[in-house]
């Protein structure tokens, strides 16, 4: 689950969910936390990595670029 500084749940998480594009993808500071309700597979992606995969894989930052604009709807 995403949690904010006062530790409000912002979202829950499913299989095949990403979380923090958007700093990446807006170079900002992340704005929540995540906490694993349960065992996970945890994958990390150094910044200089993600970068290579959003070059490679357009139709992946097209999805991230979606779910940001979905999440944040006023912006």
């Amino acid at each position: 689950m995403c949690v904010n500084k006062e530790k409000e749940i912002l979202a829950i998480l499913g299989p095949g969910k990403f979380m923090g594009e958007k700093s990446l993808l807006e170079k900002i500071t992340r704005s929540a936390n995540v906490r694993a309700k349960t065992y996970c597979d945890l994958y990390i992606l150094k910044k200089d990595d993600f970068y290579e995969v959003m070059n490679n894989y357009p139709v992946l930052l097209k999805e991230m670029e979606n779910e940001i604009r979905r999440r944040n709807p006023d912006k």
